[in-house]
């Protein structure tokens, strides 16, 4: 299974962290707070932002955001849109050529007008895909995994 990074711990990181672990990938969320951390790591729980859903002893929580990025498969960014240049800006420096990077966030950059994907091409150029078909569908087929297990979970949290 995949190695994914959770990049920001909200409502929307944690729920798909929590998705992701489900399906037996390996999970690290990163948060730049480190009081969120600590609650998440002490509670596996995000009391503010979502409570009442506990979180797989098995995820593991950091701040430091190299730990979250460098060598896995998959990262998905769960920032605010206002933040998606700045996390991208500093995540780049970790990001192998081919590693995924999704953005889950909506919305485009004030200033620039641009989209959070035109945003992450510019700031994390190594980030493209691979060149092999394979390396073109494996992301495809996480997410698709990823929302057919988001619905079941919405479902079971309600």
């Amino acid at each position: 299974m995949a190695k994914a990074g959770i990049i920001g711990a909200g409502s929307w990181g944690c729920a798909l962290a929590s998705v992701l672990d489900k399906n037996g990938h390996q999970v690290t969320i990163w948060s730049i707070m480190e009081q969120e951390v600590a609650m998440l790591k002490e509670k596996h729980e995000h009391t503010d932002k979502l409570p009442g859903v506990k979180l797989s002893d098995k995820i593991t929580f950091t701040t430091d955001l190299k730990e979250a990025v460098t060598g896995l498969d998959l990262l998905v960014l769960a920032v605010p849109s206002a933040f998606t240049r700045d996390t991208a800006k500093k995540m780049a420096p970790y990001v192998g050529k081919g590693q995924v990077v999704i953005s889950v966030a909506k919305g485009i950059e004030e200033k620039t007008l641009m989209t959070l994907t035109e945003i992450i091409e510019e700031e994390i150029p190594a980030h493209i895909l691979s060149d092999s078909l394979a390396g073109l569908l494996r992301p495809l087929m996480i997410l698709r995994r990823m929302i057919h297990d988001k619905i079941h979970t919405y479902i079971d949290v309600l």
